[in-house]
């Protein structure tokens, strides 16, 4: 009886732990399914709507093809065999849930009809969007003012307090300097070297334009000198537009000096020196350009007629000839005895076309290639004097 007990007792406990078992089998295998319906849903739901039917795990086989072995209800000696359904799953790539095909035209009017219009964030534009070109700074045009010769012409200048011109229309502190000037002469290369030649050794190329210029009225504290910070920017021009820098303003025309202070009400003569370029010709103007309030100003004065030397007028030599007797003939045979055609005696320049003169007028004749006659005409004296 007590044997029959306890068997009894053995086989309620191995149904007991069998049953167990397979209660923990059900439900690591509903964890394992509820996971991949998770994953899944996750996956899709952010597409589509998630349909179980005709998702892959709607073909999973049912649960109650759980059987346990034997089918028994009568325990036995050795423990029941679980065989669990194997789970097939059919690949995405090669049968996806069909879904019908609608036209692009279709597609994008229902599109527009769900979704409502939104505009378009600035930065998710495309990179190869075109740049747009930012539009140029308009230029400020000159006002150009012509001047004519000689004429005296008004004009102002924006200086700052730190004694630098105001080209801009900037907020600095500034004050107005108001000018008379006018073009008095321009010197030539030629008027250089005529005039200055014989006293400084000269390139051939000065050149200058001597203006006269007024600081009118001026009542501040501030030294005005034209060379400071270029107060008087001043070049020269050619009839063809060649402008040309020049030096630095001076108060002679030659060895002058650059430190100028003007005065106020005190007219003052000055010149602009520049290097005369035979390829460019003569100047025609002289620019002083200006700003006021950021405009720019030009003045172009008028040079007028270029001061040359004025060539001495040609000469005409009285004929001498034998019995001729005056200052003339002195200086005939000055000239006669320098260049070795008449002897250098004691009355070789007495001043009477004797003889020997006329023999030396011969002399100097043949030597030029000219006829013997021994009359000193007007070619002859010239031929003569001229050193030939």
């Amino acid at each position: 009886m007590d044997r029959s007990r306890s068997s009894a007792r053995v086989r309620e406990r191995k149904l007991r732990a069998s049953y167990r078992r397979k209660i923990c089998l059900a439900v690591i295998l509903c964890l394992i399914i509820g996971i991949a319906l998770g994953f899944l849903a996750g996956r899709w739901g952010t597409t589509q709507q998630f349909d179980l039917q005709s998702s892959p795990l709607g073909r999973v086989i049912p649960t109650d093809m759980i059987t346990i072995g034997g089918g028994s209800s009568e325990p036995s000696g050795e423990d029941p065999i679980i065989s669990l359904p194997t789970i097939y799953v059919e690949s995405e790539a090669t049968e996806a849930p069909e879904q019908p095909v609608e036209a692009p035209e279709e597609t994008e009017e229902v599109a527009s009809e769900a979704t409502p219009e939104v505009t378009p964030n600035p930065t998710a534009a495309p990179t190869d969007a075109p740049t747009q070109t930012p539009a140029p700074t308009p230029t400020v045009e000159a006002t150009i003012i012509n001047v004519p010769f000689g004429q005296e012409q008004s004009f102002s200048i924006e200086l700052k307090t730190d004694g630098t011109v105001r080209k801009a229309a900037d907020a600095d502190a500034y004050e107005t300097l108001r000018f008379n000037l006018s073009v008095q002469r321009y010197l030539t290369n030629d008027y250089y070297r005529s005039t200055y030649g014989s006293t400084y050794q000269l390139k051939g190329t000065e050149t200058s334009v001597a203006f006269e210029i007024m600081l009118k009225d001026y009542m501040g504290s501030q030294v005005i000198r034209p060379n400071d910070h270029n107060l008087l920017d001043i070049s020269l021009e050619t009839a063809n537009g060649d402008v040309v820098t020049g030096n630095r303003v001076q108060d002679k025309e030659i060895e002058g000096s650059s430190d100028i202070t003007l005065q106020t009400n005190v007219p003052v003569t000055l010149y602009k020196r520049f290097v005369y370029d035979p390829s460019q010709g003569d100047m025609q103007y002289m620019v002083v350009t200006t700003y006021e309030n950021g405009v720019p100003k030009i003045y172009r004065f008028e040079l007028g007629v270029p001061v040359r030397p004025t060539p001495e007028p040609t000469k005409m030599y009285s004929s001498l000839q034998k019995g001729s007797y005056n200052d003339d003939v002195v200086k005939l045979q000055q000239a006669l005895v320098d260049q070795g055609y008449l002897a250098n005696t004691a009355d070789a320049t007495d001043g009477n076309f004797g003889s020997k003169t006329e023999e030396a007028v011969k002399a100097a004749q043949t030597a030029f290639g000219m006829e013997a006659t021994g009359v000193a005409d007007h070619e002859f004296l010239v031929r003569l004097y001229g050193g030939n």
